[in-house]
Formats: structure tokens, C-alpha cells, sequence
């Protein structure tokens, strides 16, 4: 006998009816929900399995990019890109070849004491063995006098897969907004978001939806 069970087992419910029926109404939409699943991966291609994995892939070259950069390692950031890449990379030139890139981010990296990259909306579009993407990117930048400069951008890129993955071909850093103003800048680097309108027309599609009320 167990201990406050006063010597009396406890019996055993018997299902009623209702709860019969629940079981099976709950197995027969376990039993539709895995045949949906099953007819869902039936339509996923092997085409598409193999954009997702690429996909995947390109985010991870993003992502290990900037993993170097932020830990003060050039050469392995530039491991990234193909050995004839070219690279805009904001200091109005042009740097080819993968050497060539790899010193540009050295002396580049130089001039900071700490800077920690963050990325945001990342979108690849894959053809077969080549892809173009765009990621955006917050960068957070100490100086060593301790001054703090925060830019705002994203990388505009191509891509080939070489080997067992992807390299970057071409990469062009293009600059939204940064703060606070340095005169190393060109004003007209900045480029505002891929087709953003005016305020203008903003102002005159608003008139006319209110005109239309």
C-alpha cells in the first residue's frame, strides 16, 4: 500500500465515449496534417533545395565577412573574395585582385581602435553558379582619440560559386548616412535606398488619395 492512498488502489478511469471520439478526431488531424506535409516536400524540387542551401550559403559569407573584419583580420576577410574580386570599398578607388583588397582593408582597419559590424536585411538572388546580393549593414567605429563615428550602408555584390562554395567577385560599399560628418567623404557617395521616390511625390500621391475621398 502507498503511502496516502489509505490502502486503496486508484481505480482506473475507463474512457467515455466524448473521449473516444476526441482521440480519434485529434489521430485524424494528426494523419491530414502529415499528409500535407508530405505533399509539400513532394513539391519541393531538388532545384529548389539546392537555391536554399546556396542561399544559406551566401549569408554565411556575409556573416564570416564581417566576423573578420570586426577581429582585426584583413587577409582572412579577403579569403572571401575570388583572387580577380574588385572592390569598391568607399575610399573612392578601385581595388583588384584579392592581395589588393586585403591590404586596402588593412589600412582601412588601421585607422579605428574597436568597430562591430551588424547586418540587417540580406537579400540573394542565385542563377545557377552565380548570384548577385544586398545586405544592410550598421558599423559602429572608436577612434583611438575615443571619438565614435556610426555609418549607416549596405553591400551591393556578385558572387560565383568556385570549388565547394561561394566568393565574392564584386563588392561596392555604398554609403546611406553616417554620423557624425567626416570630410573624407565625398557627398555624393551617399546613395539613398534602390528606387526611394521623393518627397514631392509623396506629398502629391497623398493629396490625390485625399482628393479621391
Amino acid at each position: 500500500v502507498l503511502p496516502g492512498l489509505d490502502g486503496e488502489l486508484p481505480s482506473r478511469e475507463v474512457p467515455t465515449d466524448e473521449g473516444l471520439h476526441c482521440c480519434q478526431r485529434y489521430r485524424h488531424v494528426g494523419r491530414l496534417q502529415a499528409a500535407s506535409w508530405r505533399f509539400r516536400l513532394s513539391t519541393i524540387s531538388a532545384v529548389d533545395i539546392q537555391e536554399l542551401i546556396d542561399a544559406k550559403a551566401i549569408e554565411r559569407v556575409m556573416v564570416d565577412y564581417f566576423d573578420r573584419i570586426d577581429a582585426l583580420d584583413p587577409i582572412g576577410a579577403s579569403q572571401l573574395f575570388a583572387e580577380d574580386a574588385t572592390a569598391d570599398l568607399m575610399t573612392g578607388k578601385i581595388y583588384q585582385s584579392r592581395d589588393h583588397i586585403g591590404r586596402a582593408l588593412g589600412r582601412i582597419l588601421l585607422q579605428y581602435r574597436h568597430t562591430s559590424h551588424h547586418i540587417s536585411n540580406h537579400r540573394s538572388v542565385i542563377e545557377g553558379d552565380t548570384a548577385t546580393a544586398q545586405t544592410y549593414i550598421y558599423a559602429f567605429h572608436r577612434f583611438p582619440d575615443d571619438s565614435i563615428w556610426h555609418l549607416w550602408a549596405r553591400h551591393v555584390d556578385k558572387l560565383a560559386r568556385i570549388g565547394d562554395g561561394w566568393q565574392l567577385t564584386e563588392r561596392i560599399l555604398v554609403p546611406i548616412d553616417s554620423t557624425p560628418e567626416w570630410d573624407l567623404i565625398d557627398d555624393s557617395w551617399y546613395r539613398p535606398h534602390p528606387g526611394r521616390r521623393t518627397h514631392e511625390d509623396l506629398h502629391t500621391e497623398l493629396d490625390a488619395f485625399r482628393s479621391g475621398q
